[in-house]
């Protein structure tokens, strides 16, 4: 038994097997820098394996092709080795390339984004109290109308015929998108651009619902017509989950010297309102 032979293909093996966990690996990380991009992931992860793997085969043949006897394991260990190397080489420069275009692709949105002026922003408050006061408002409807207090509490799915608490639904994301949304369009008025380094409260089960009245009530889709999704919402999870958000940034314009003039009558209401929850 030619056990130089044997350890020449368990050495293969093994790299063969390294070199799959270094994909995935890196493959994983890809995913997380396109995070909602996965086309453009699974077309690089295809164009990764199949540039390793062809070039893996490539070199070897380029290897043995002037060799007069059959490989033996000191050749396989050396070429391996060396091919190991120029495989991995290749890999991380096609991830660093992959990363340097992505920072070049955010550099250059986010140059062109629009910053807004304090006069928009002061003019803007006027529109989120009026948003989260609509909240308050239609909250208090959804209580006052139901007999049961369970039923304010329990998911339930959402109905396109139950008008206020549609109207509640869409109140809530608009200032969930306030709250939490990234910058991606520059016309749309976010909290950093009134507290830059303000702390987002991203909860992935109250996300899981804006997900729903997205699909269910902002947008015209599919999925409203498809049994098979489901698209609960509990109300009250809702409510307190963006109330708390509102009462935080009512608090931080007060305090805000800068904002003195942001704090409008309809400012002042919602404040009041606030209270009396």
């Amino acid at each position: 038994m030619n056990f130089g032979l044997t350890l020449a293909y368990v050495l293969v093996a093994s790299f063969l097997l390294l070199l799959i966990l270094l994909i995935v690996l890196l493959g994983g990380i890809i995913l997380a820098i396109f995070k909602k991009r996965i086309e453009e992931s699974y077309n690089y992860l295809r164009n990764l394996i199949y540039g390793a793997f062809g070039g893996l085969i490539v070199i070897v043949f380029i290897n043995i092709q002037n060799e007069p006897t059959y490989p033996t394991f000191s050749f396989w260990s050396t070429r391996i080795l060396s091919t190991t190397l120029l495989v991995l080489i290749f890999v991380l420069i096609g991830f660093l390339y992959l990363y340097f275009l992505r920072k070049m692709y955010e550099w250059v949105k986010n140059g062109n984004k629009i910053i807004p002026s304090e006069e928009k922003k002061r003019l803007l408050i006027d529109h989120f109290c009026y948003e989260a006061n609509e909240i308050i408002k239609t909250w208090k409807k959804l209580i006052k109308r139901s007999s049961n207090k369970k039923y304010i509490n329990e998911n339930r799915s959402i109905k396109i015929s139950d008008e206020s608490r549609a109207a509640f639904l869409l109140h809530i994301r608009n200032l969930y998108e306030f709250f939490n949304k990234d910058r991606r369009n520059p016309d749309s008025a976010l909290v950093i651009d009134y507290f830059p380094n303000w702390q987002k409260d991203k909860n992935k089960e109250i996300n899981k619902q804006i997900i729903h009245v997205h699909k269910f009530l902002s947008h015209l889709t599919y999925s409203r017509v498809d049994p098979n999704i489901e698209n609960s919402i509990n109300d009250r999870k809702l409510f307190e989950y963006i109330i708390k958000l509102i009462e935080r940034f009512v608090n931080d314009i007060e305090k805000e010297k800068r904002y003195k003039e942001f704090i409008t009558k309809k400012f002042k209401k919602l404040k009041r309102n606030i209270y009396k929850i």
